[in-house]
């Protein structure tokens, strides 16, 4: 073998071996940084804050959850509600709701927020807003810097997504597992509700849109009494935060809710 192809095997080698050592550092630092929580508890100041303008508006319902994959994939909830709020319709009330510590093996903590109305109503739309400027990914403007309540807490609403779907009276009955009841949607349903939700920012390959007000839900066609939402983390806009964020971010990161539902 002659010198100069010994020299040009050496820079392919060098090369490979470079990205390989790039990637094996994106995946460390990436794993390191996926415990997000350990978890977002938003009680009191820091909660939900949620806005009636609708008389029919009656009541809210939290329940927590968890992701199954046994069988296929589904979101269960247990069908006695964490929280139940009577809403009057000259106030406002505040949510509460704790989702637990996002990893890389464990990525789904949904919630499950069931709307109820005492009158049929053929078109829904459930918005949140944040004072939030930026989204936490947003390198140009140090989103990462953006702090909610307490300045060790960073704002909820650029690391979720919710889906939501109606229902003309009520829920299906839940299902009894081992003397526990059960909700369980489909992997597959919720994913194919995902146009009927959001998320406060968008994401198109290495760019984002980032928004302040985002729809919740958004339902219309049928007459509906119970609307379900299911909120929950936004895998691709935590990948995002984690790649735009490599070298600053600590092993751990607390989020609080900054958004006010205008139901």
């Amino acid at each position: 073998m002659t010198i100069k192809k010994k020299n040009n095997l050496l820079r392919i080698v060098a090369a490979t071996s470079m990205t390989i050592f790039s990637l094996l550092a994106l995946f460390v630092g990436t794993f390191a940084w996926f415990s997000l929580n350990s978890d977002t508890n938003v009680n009191g100041d820091g909660g939900m804050k949620v806005e009636n303008h609708l008389k029919s508006f009656q009541k809210m319902e939290i329940f927590s959850g968890d992701y199954v994959s046994d069988n296929g994939n589904y979101y269960r909830f247990e069908a006695i509600a964490d929280e139940t709020i009577t809403i009057s319709y000259d106030g406002s009330a505040v949510g509460s709701f704790v989702m637990e510590e996002y990893t890389a093996f464990n990525r789904h903590h949904p919630i499950m927020i069931v709307l109820t109305y005492d009158n049929a109503i053929s078109s829904i739309d459930v918005t949140a807003t944040t004072t939030t400027s930026y989204f936490v990914g947003d390198v140009a403007h140090n989103g990462l810097s953006q702090f909610v309540g307490e300045t060790s807490k960073r704002p909820l609403s650029s690391f979720i997504h919710t889906y939501a779907f109606g229902y003309e009276n009520n829920l299906p009955a839940p299902t009894n597992v081992s003397g526990t009841n059960y909700y369980y949607y489909e992997d597959s349903v919720v994913e194919g509700c995902a146009t009927n939700g959001g998320s406060f920012v968008t994401l198109s390959g290495s760019s984002f849109t980032y928004n302040t007000t985002c729809s919740f839900a958004h339902l219309s066609g049928v007459s509906y009494k119970k609307i379900v939402i299911i909120l929950d983390y936004y895998q691709d806009a935590i990948e995002y935060i984690v790649s735009a964020y490599l070298k600053d971010l600590t092993s751990t990161i607390d989020l609080m809710c900054d958004w006010t539902l205008s139901v």
